[in-house]
């Protein structure tokens, strides 16, 4: 009793309390770090996509009617046709052909990660031949815009505030996974069949593409 009471095993209990309240505290002050370069991270990320969405918006407005004689062209000579295109991540996946028209939300531009691209490959579509230079982002083009750079942003604030945490602390980490970078999804039809193409965002583009999957009928090849 008497050893169990002493003053020496007191003070290591309470030098080792005092030790976790400061571990605790320090993890704590380190979450709220997070937590705050996270929330202004997001914020500006959001108003830099939104500004960027909207020129690539109005971009694309004004290339919708030449997109549109481009196609009724290309129609009647059966020559290249864009039937869907999508660029950014998830590229299977739509979310709204009409983005371009319509005003986003903040919970709009966070949670799409890809815009569609028809009317604007369609628009870059000359001869029956479509050309996209290599060794610059897709982004870039007129009416196109990096519609998931928000996730690959928001993720690099968190790796930072998480890298800055104490080493050992659930916080802490150093190997984030960031998102893949954006890619081009193209469907087009061309000579009465239609084909599909993925490019990567710097990969250039021509189409009709030999490398492009043949949905029914003959190949280019």
């Amino acid at each position: 009793l008497s050893r169990a009471c002493s003053p020496a095993a007191v003070g290591l209990g309470a030098l080792a309390a005092a030790a976790l309240d400061w571990a605790a505290g320090r993890a704590l002050a380190a979450l709220r770090r997070l937590a705050d370069m996270e929330t202004n991270e997001l914020e500006k990320v959001v108003a830099s996509i939104y500004k960027t969405r909207e020129s690539a918006a109005a971009q694309a407005l004004l290339m919708e009617k030449l997109a549109h004689s481009s196609r009724e062209q290309e129609m009647e000579e059966n020559g290249l046709v864009i039937l869907e295109a999508r660029y950014g991540n998830k590229v299977w996946k739509c979310y709204d052909p009409f983005w371009y028209k319509k005003k986003p939300d903040s919970k709009t531009l966070v949670e799409e990660e890809n815009i569609d691209v028809t009317v604007q490959l369609q628009f870059f579509v000359k001869n029956s031949e479509l050309l996209l230079p290599a060794g610059q982002s897709k982004s870039l083009l007129l009416g196109f815009y990096d519609a998931a750079r928000h996730a690959r942003e928001y993720g690099r604030a968190s790796a930072a505030a998480g890298a800055a945490a104490p080493p050992g602390s659930f916080l802490f980490s150093g190997d984030e996974d960031a998102p893949p970078p954006p890619r081009l999804f193209v469907r087009y039809r061309y000579k009465g069949t239609a084909y599909e193409l993925e490019a990567g965002d710097y990969q250039g583009v021509r189409l009709p593409s030999l490398d492009a999957s043949a949905l029914g009928g003959p190949t280019l090849n």
